[in-house]
């Protein structure tokens, strides 16, 4: 009997180890797929792939009218043109997503929007716009997201804190980052937002007259973006060290760290924070009267394609 019993547990076991097929259709089962492949490719900055897996993966949900399969791919191709600055491709994707709200269910991706809209006003200078839309996102956010745990939360408190310090009252990024120090000092935030808490805490050091502070906070930033790999972490903190390196007069080492900067910027489609970086190069290596790397700058700014951003 209890060999018997033994037998029948181990067969139930094994049934229960059998999944059950997915019944869903072939196409939405690899237009899911395809969004997977394509974040995957996105956070190895593969702006190019990530968006043509995105593309296909909207074709699909507009085939079958579904709305929130739509957003979803719409919310990651405005992500990923915010990655290489092409923000008339953001508009667009912004645009179709506010057209298809209306249809959209109570899915949680009114933040997500939310804060692309935030992003992209951001990115074109419209600070105070970025202000309020994030202060709208956040009083609506419901309560048990509200926490420092929360990436949603933290992501708002970052752009925030950055259209303080883009605004006229920089002093008001502070509090904003307040919530999210204790996580940082045990280590809990993610390396992508640890490296830009590092980065705006050294701009609120730069506005108390506080440069060897603010540089420190560079550096550890940069630290912890080469750890994660993440490209565009990298090549932000490298340029704000560059930055106050020229401020402070250091002009050969501006240049070297911009010269690290470029391989990484190369990598990405951001061909806009490209030129800027050669042409702060060109201008330094002027000041520096060196003629040899002035030429080369000149060279490969004459081969970038023509001034615009590169469409993933």
């Amino acid at each position: 009997m209890t060999t018997r019993l033994a037998l029948i547990a181990t067969l139930l076991l094994l049934a229960a180890c059998v999944s059950t097929p997915d019944r869903r259709p072939r196409d939405l089962i690899e237009a899911e797929q395809q969004l997977g492949q394509g974040t995957r490719a996105f956070r190895n900055d593969d702006y190019r792939s990530a968006a043509a897996l995105f593309r296909r993966a909207l074709d699909y949900y507009r085939s079958v009218d579904d709305a929130e399969g739509q957003a979803r791919a719409l919310i990651n191709l405005a992500e990923t043109a915010l990655a290489v600055d092409d923000r008339h491709a953001a508009h667009q994707h912004l645009a179709a997503l506010t057209r298809l709200s209306p249809r959209l269910p109570q899915t949680g991706l009114a933040p997500r929007i939310g804060l692309l809209e935030a992003r992209l006003a951001l990115r074109e200078g419209r600070a105070d716009e970025a202000a309020r839309l994030l202060d709208g996102l956040l009083a609506r956010l419901p309560e048990d997201r509200r926490r420092p745990e929360d990436p949603l939360y933290q992501a708002l408190l970052l752009r925030r804190a950055e259209a303080a310090l883009a605004g006229p009252t920089p002093a008001d990024a502070e509090p904003r980052l307040q919530p999210l120090l204790p996580l940082a000092d045990r280590g809990r935030l993610a390396p992508e937002m640890q490296a830009r808490l590092l980065r705006l805490q050294a701009e609120l050091l730069l506005l108390e007259d506080r440069p060897d502070a603010a540089c420190a906070q560079l550096e550890q930033a940069l630290a912890v973006a080469r750890q994660s790999r993440r490209r565009p972490a990298i090549a932000a903190a490298l340029e704000a060290l560059a930055a106050q390196s020229r401020h402070q007069g250091r002009l050969r080492e501006a240049a070297e760290l911009l010269e690290r900067a470029l391989p990484v910027r190369s990598r990405l489609l951001d061909q806009a924070a490209l030129r800027r970086d050669l042409e702060s190069l060109l201008a330094l290596y002027r000041e520096l009267g060196d003629g040899e790397a002035e030429r080369r700058i000149q060279a490969t700014l004459a081969r970038l394609p023509a001034q615009g951003p590169a469409r993933p």
